[in-house]
């Protein structure tokens, strides 16, 4: 850790955290090396390249540019990495499925019914309800109506496959009301999706290997593990649906995905015969009592593992054994990463065969300051949960990176894109400290784009030269350089081990989603990963702590499920008996998945289901945190406890970093922290933005935390010493200064004034300068009979770079804006030059900006000065 903080100071930090898009169209060379250039400008050294769309992907222009672009790469000393399809999602293969492999598209089922009161002797019904030039009928099967809802009874289900004929399906309905099931395969779907690759499918996966990376890899072999990195994907899905988050089981009208074997896959994974595991289809969409829930179970389990081995797996495997690797995102929002549609069925499975794990924050996702509410975002649903996408989706990323040693704790995310050129850099900044402090250290800035006046998913960093902001975007970029250097290496410390719960939805009984702990442990400090049933089953537990790769936890915590499987219950009851504290929320499981038929049978269930859970404990969901501290599992513990603190610690052998990031954008945090299980004498904290670092003030009650609003701080613990290291200022005696400006206005991409403003107070510019975009520039002199310290500008809209006398003082992109003046101002007379660099969204006014607020414009005030 130390060594890696001396890496910083001394500018040799590793530059291989940070590789954003660019998008490709076709554009001439020149164009695309002002790019790259743009790119490299930034202090950046990789860059993944994405056609978006490149009308000739994969044909003889596109090897033509792909050429060009690797050797430029080459040139600068810089890698490559490449989105690995014509257009997102990943899965279409470059439209090689329509063209050349129209049998390898996806294939899925759907359900139609109808509903007959008996006693009916001699019926038959209709049973051509499918096209028979692309549907074929896998099943019928009939069960009692229970009247409860649309629920049928699981004892009287009669499988009528075998009595179709004739286009019609004979049967002498008994008495009662009963519901008719028809099971179709079928290749109906979103019309976007027709001829996307198929992920149950293994040689329908391969076909993104055949059109795309080998095609890549005959050409351009001799870059592979040198300047070319590797793949992205991004998003690929099921494809089952699409426009919704929510694609489960037990919806009536979903089509799901199919395989010719997936009866007898079903019946194998479940215990059941093939006729048994046939029967069972209908409850894939509807309840069936008694027998929901194992073969849903059974069906997700499946799908899952399916995507897991055909395809990230066989890329991954592909990627490696040609010396690169394999990385991207599948869809997370709002718990999408473990459903059907355009989720990928299993976060951790999903990621698998990939060297990095992925996310993405796109689309207003999280927006500074809103923490505890639903806010509004572009996404499809037009909402986004906090508690989700700032509590949760970092800390998957992470924990995937964590638990899982092939990620060797590599955990990337996708961030900035779709917010719109309103989003300035303090709000980059922002969403970058929140990563951090979530456990991401690689960084995939979305993005910068060849195309002039590209209206796709803005902001673009350089646009062209028209973002003022670009050359100001370097100093983001080497910011999150450090931090991501000191914070990939180590050991994550953490309490707890939140279970990866999407086997309690998938048993279809009643269920409260993760999020819901891993938002109540984030408010308190205590941190954690998600662990999925595939870690716990190579986990064990020594001295009563529960030990994955090479992570320590306390307990492991078990959201409420009615219904979880007798797998993970039979793990929860080994780790139990030997000391871990394992914790249910809100109540015990009320079963397992497994079938039942009558009363007895269910007792039965229940009862060996609460003898396998009787070692562990109930705690309610919000009071998950209070258990941790009851029972000492605390690493970190503030003075004074606020819910908008976040902290992440990793420890090496020669230090311990924590990286703190306050939330609120209302309220400062100033208090003590204490760390539990330091080894350590000395304390530091290292500014990362400044690339500096200070003693920490410490005293009988810990160590004193400052954490403006909106901010984040790295404090560590080591035997070494920083002899030369200052203490920081947090207390100043600010007193306005009365001084006057003559105000200046540069147009973006310009180095001269084209105007004075006539009046010289400080004010809110956007009310006379509605569409300027560019620099403002203030110039004033002023006398003092002492030396100054620290100058303060009080609020400013947006970015504030400040000259004393000459001399270049530093940059501040968000609140507090003080600088420190100490070494720059003199008795007497001094010069002072602020400008201050506006938000771009004033003269660009995409979709995407209006929905965000716009900073004022300029130089509010007031400015203060502290001796």
């Amino acid at each position: 850790m130390v060594r890696r903080i001396h890496d910083c100071l001394n500018a040799k930090e590793d530059r291989s955290y940070i590789f954003p898009f660019l998008w490709l169209h076709g554009e001439e060379h020149d164009r695309l090396v002002e790019e790259i250039d743009a790119v490299y400008k930034s202090g950046i050294r990789e860059i993944c390249f994405e056609s978006r769309p490149y009308a000739d992907f994969c044909g003889d222009k596109w090897w033509e540019d792909f050429a060009f672009m690797l050797e430029q790469a080459r040139h600068r000393d810089m890698r490559v990495w490449l989105l690995d399809d014509k257009h997102f999602p990943s899965g279409y293969a470059n439209g090689a499925i329509e063209k050349k492999y129209p049998h390898l598209r996806r294939k899925c089922v759907r359900i139609e019914c109808l509903d007959v009161a008996g006693p009916v002797i001699g019926s038959a019904f209709i049973a051509d309800r499918y096209d028979k030039n692309t549907e074929e009928l896998i099943s019928v099967s009939a069960y009692r109506r229970t009247g409860k809802d649309e629920e049928v009874d699981g004892s009287t289900g009669v499988l009528l496959t075998n009595n179709v004929q004739n286009g019609l399906v004979y049967w002498d309905v008994p008495e009662g009301v009963w519901r008719v099931f028809f099971v179709i395969k079928t290749q109906r779907g979103p019309a976007h999706f027709k001829n996307y690759i198929d992920m149950c499918d293994e040689e329908s996966c391969k076909v993104m290997i055949k059109e795309i990376y080998e095609p890549h890899y005959e050409r351009f072999g001799k870059y592979f593990g040198n300047t070319f990195r590797g793949f992205f994907s991004d998003e690929p899905c099921f494809a089952n649906n699409i426009g919704s988050y929510y694609d489960t089981l037990g919806i009536p009208s979903l089509i799901l995905p199919w395989r010719n074997d997936m009866i007898e896959m079903l019946a194998e994974r479940a215990n059941l015969s093939a006729d048994e595991a046939e029967l069972l289809l209908p409850c894939l969409w509807y309840t069936v009592a008694g027998k929901t829930s194992q073969l849903r179970y059974a069906y997700m389990e499946t799908v899952s593992h399916l995507y897991r081995d055909n395809f990230s797996r066989m890329v991954g495997n592909w990627c490696r054994e040609r010396g690169v690797l394999y990385i991207g995102h599948v869809i997370e929002d709002m718990n999408t990463h473990m459903r059907l549609g355009y989720g990928a069925g299993h976060f951790f499975r999903a990621q698998d065969g990939q060297d990095m794990s992925g996310i993405d924050v796109v689309l207003h996702q999280i927006l500074p300051g809103i923490t505890d509410m639903l806010n509004k975002s572009s996404s499809s649903r037009g909402v986004a949960d906090p508690e989700f996408f700032i509590n949760t989706l970092p800390k998957l990323g992470a924990s995937c990176a964590h638990l899982d040693p092939r990620k060797k704790n590599r955990a990337m995310v996708e961030l900035y894109g779709a917010y719109g050129f309103a989003e300035g850099l303090p709000v980059m900044k922002y969403l970058t400290d929140l990563m951090l402090a979530g456990g991401i250290n690689h960084f995939v800035p979305h993005a910068f784009t060849a195309k002039d006046n590209d209206p796709d998913c803005p902001p673009h960093f350089y646009a062209n030269g028209r973002n003022p902001q670009f050359p100001l975007f370097r100093l983001l970029m080497e910011y999150l350089q450090r931090a991501s250097h000191v914070l990939y290496g180590g050991v994550h410390v953490a309490n707890a081990a939140v279970f990866y719960n999407a086997e309690g939805e998938w048993c279809g009984g009643k269920y409260r989603l993760f999020q819901d702990v891993a938002t109540n442990l984030a408010k308190e400090q205590i941190d954690f990963d998600i662990v999925s049933i595939d870690a716990l089953v190579n986990a064990t537990v020594k001295d009563k702590k529960l030990i994955v790769n090479e992570e320590k936890f306390d307990a492991l915590v078990i959201s409420y499920s009615e219904v979880l499987p007798k797998r993970l219950l039979d793990i929860c009851a080994s780790f139990s008996s030997e000391g871990l504290s394992v914790v249910f929320t809100e109540d015990y499981p009320d079963r397992t998945e497994k079938n039942f038929e009558s009363e007895e049978e269910l007792n039965a269930i229940r009862e060996h289901t609460r003898k396998l859970v009787e070692n562990c404990i109930v705690v309610p969901t919000d009071k998950v945190a209070a258990f941790f501290r009851e029972k000492g599992f605390v690493d970190v513990e503030l003075k004074d406890t606020n819910p908008f603190t976040r902290v992440l610690h990793l420890s090496e052998d020669d230090g311990d970093a924590y990286f703190f990031f306050n939330l609120s954008m209302e309220k400062d945090v100033d208090t003590k922290v204490f760390f539990k299980n330091n080894r350590f004498e000395n304390f530091y904290e290292y500014d990362i933005w400044n690339n500096k670092v200070y003693k920490c003030q410490v005293d009988k009650d810990g160590i004193r935390l400052v954490l403006p609003k909106g901010h984040a701080t790295l404090l560590f613990a080591c035997s070494d010493e920083f002899e030369n290291a200052p203490t920081k200022q947090y207390d100043f005696d600010f007193k306005k200064l009365n001084i006057t400006f003559d105000v200046y206005l540069i147009e973006h991409n310009s180095k001269t004034y084209y105007g004075k403003m006539e009046s010289d107070a400080l004010k809110n510019l956007a009310f006379e300068k509605s569409g300027f975009c560019g620099v403002i520039r203030y110039e004033g002199k002023i006398e003092t009979d002492a030396k100054v310290k620290f100058l303060n500008l009080g609020i400013v809209g947006e970015i504030a770079q400040l000259y004393v006398n000459d001399t270049f003082c530093g940059t501040c992109i968000s609140h507090p804006y003080i600088f420190d003046v100490s070494n720059t101002w003199e008795t007497g007379e001094n010069s002072i030059v602020i400008e201050v660099t506006t938000n771009p969204g004033y003269m660009i006014r995409d979709n995407f900006s209006r929905m965000l607020p716009l900073p004022p414009m300029g130089l509010l005030g007031p400015v203060e000065i502290s001796r």
